[in-house]
């Protein structure tokens, strides 16, 4: 309250602020820690201006508070803001940016959170989509890489459980492989899902050729 708004520090302090309000509520659920998070960061992005580096991060930020306190009341509308919140923080950032696949996994993230509980398939189109380009943007030898893949796993995943579609089925073992050749180490339990994988597509594929005899 006592920094004036044009001063440049303000929006830092103000969504760093807000961060450790959201981390409190993860710990405690006190209401009153969420709403005060939201209140902090949505000043804090009003007052960054346009073409600022760190827009992104606080929309995301935004957005994030917006889902944590959709499920504490369970409104309609903070699952809503932190959607529009999630896509408007990649809509800010041109392709070169340095976070631009962090927000398109958050955006993703977002999106499948959404799906679950009013089970729209575009919801989960756009997440199986922005999960997908979160690993395109990716530095490839960046340590956050092997998330964006687990992120676009598990929303393949959620739509072949859903909704049986055998292509899913096709990228989520493609998937699979690609994160076990990351994995130096070869993930034992990553390594025996990709085998059912692969057992359950050649089910597949005998049922479809027993129905076409």
């Amino acid at each position: 309250d006592f920094m004036p708004d044009d001063d440049p520090m303000k929006p830092v302090r103000l969504n760093d602020l807000g961060a450790a309000l959201q981390l409190r509520f993860q710990d405690d659920d006190a209401p009153e820690d969420i709403e005060d998070a939201i209140v902090f960061v949505k000043r804090a992005v009003e007052l960054t201006v346009d073409g600022d580096k760190e827009l992104s991060s606080r929309l995301t930020n935004l957005g994030s508070s917006y889902l944590a306190r959709s499920h504490l009341l369970g409104r309609h509308e903070d699952i809503a803001m932190a959607v529009d919140f999630a896509q408007l923080a990649v809509d800010v950032c041109h392709d070169g940016h340095h976070n631009k696949y962090a927000c398109l996994a958050n955006l993703g993230v977002t999106l499948r959170d959404r799906f679950r509980r009013f089970e729209e398939r575009q919801d989960l189109d756009a997440a199986v989509e922005a999960t997908q380009q979160a690993v395109e943007f990716a530095p490839v030898d960046h340590s956050q890489r092997m998330a964006c893949f687990n992120n676009l796993l598990l929303s393949l995943e959620e739509r072949f459980k859903k909704f049986d579609n055998v292509e899913d089925l096709n990228n989520i073992i493609e998937i699979k492989r690609r994160i076990l050749e990351l994995d130096s180490d070869g993930d034992p339990i990553l390594l025996t899902s990709l085998v059912w994988s692969l057992s359950l597509r050649l089910e597949r594929i005998g049922t479809m050729r027993t129905a076409m005899k």
